[in-house]
């Protein structure tokens, strides 16, 4: 049986890891990725420089949490979308919005990820996993679009497979060009799936 000691242990260790994930993410888009120091990280989330090391060896390590449990904000995220009760049609641009508008918020981060090159890092498995699931959430709406009517009779795995590389690839033109509006580049993309799942123009 877990003691008393070691549950007032693991709640302090998440309160701080909850406080250090705010303020990396404060901290990395406040300086847009350059400088950003374990001291200067330490400070925002109101820990001296040496707790923040108590739990993270280095930056990279640091990293890697930040950029690991922001995938699975976004993954918690659309599955709330995609299990919602609206209309197929609405979900679906309900989840493209959130994930383009998640994309434009953290891009910075996602940006110093890279160059710590922390994909690295996370095994293969992993991140099917992760695609997998993000893929899964996607196809649920068309399966239940194709159900009611809404959408033609597509293959839905397929569709949400391309859909999300999509996504994904429109999301890194935006960091790549420098412009980011959510809205217009959800809209852009079920624009160009529009014809193949059979949606009626808004």
């Amino acid at each position: 049986m877990e003691s008393l000691a070691d549950r007032q242990r693991e709640v302090k260790e998440k309160v701080a890891k909850d406080a250090i994930y705010e303020a990396a993410l404060e901290v990395i888009s406040r300086n847009k990725g350059e400088n950003c120091t374990m001291h200067e990280i330490a400070e925002a989330a109101g820990i001296a420089t040496g707790t923040l090391y108590n739990y993270f060896k280095n930056k990279e390590g640091l990293l890697y949490y930040v950029h690991r449990r922001l995938l699975k904000t976004i993954l918690k995220k659309m599955r709330e979308i995609s299990e919602q009760k609206a209309p197929a049609p609405e979900r679906l641009s309900n989840l493209t919005q959130r994930v383009f508008r998640f994309g434009e918020q953290h891009h910075v981060v996602f940006d110093l990820a890279e160059r710590f090159k922390i994909d690295d890092l996370i095994l293969t498995e992993e991140k099917m996993e992760e695609i997998s699931q993000a893929t899964n959430c996607i196809k649920n709406v068309l399966d239940e679009g194709v159900e009611h009517g809404v959408f033609r009779q597509i293959d839905t795995a397929a569709t949400a497979k391309a859909f999300f590389l999509a996504m994904i690839g429109a999301i890194h033109l935006r960091k790549y060009i420098g412009e980011f509006d959510s809205l217009k580049n959800s809209e852009e993309l079920l624009s160009s799936f529009r014809d193949h799942l059979g949606m009626e123009d808004s």
